[in-house]
């Protein structure tokens, strides 16, 4: 048997249940889901312009990108290069790149880091599904995950509404 612990939204309250493996591998998916290691894969410079952003969004099929400081990428070996949570500088959005070109074209030249918004909100890959839920639903596009101080993933509304629709019943 194992506790399973409700959130307070939902009442707060605990039960027993004889497999915990479908609560454990929701919370996995979650905050490893669909764009693990996105963060790995599309992050861009605070130096690079706001052309290469929406470049990198088209490519990757995203709406945001976290910004990270220009000697965050380094890596030697050709792996993918750990990006320390302190190197996170910033985000830009569809959204606020649509604002910013709308009032001036000429932003397509700008440096990101001149336009980017704040980073995105940051937690701990063990952190409960109940505390990143609310942060999507705040407001943030997208919650940067990270453990022993290296982003590993990046959990946005679309994953969690990907998982709502495929998972309701579990």
């Amino acid at each position: 048997m194992y506790l399973r612990i409700e959130p307070l939204e939902r009442g707060a309250g605990f039960e027993f249940v004889d497999d915990v493996v479908p609560h454990e591998l929701r919370k996995l998916w979650l905050l490893n889901g669909a764009h693990s290691l996105m963060a790995y894969a599309a992050t861009i410079r605070g130096h690079q312009t706001v052309a290469e952003a929406i470049e990198l969004l088209r490519q990757h099929d995203i709406s945001q990108l976290p910004v990270v400081r220009s000697a965050a990428l380094s890596s030697s070996n050709g792996s993918p290069a750990r990006i320390e949570v302190q190197s996170v500088s910033g985000s830009v959005q569809e959204r606020g790149l649509l604002d910013h070109l709308f009032r001036s074209p000429e932003a397509l030249n700008a440096k990101v880091s001149t336009v980017m918004d704040g980073p995105f909100p940051l937690v701990d890959a063990n952190e409960e599904v109940e505390r990143v839920v609310p942060m999507l639903a705040a407001g943030s596009p997208a919650v940067l995950v990270q453990r022993d101080g290296a982003i590993i993933g990046v959990v946005t509304r679309a994953d969690v509404l990907e998982y709502v629709a495929h998972h309701r019943g579990n």
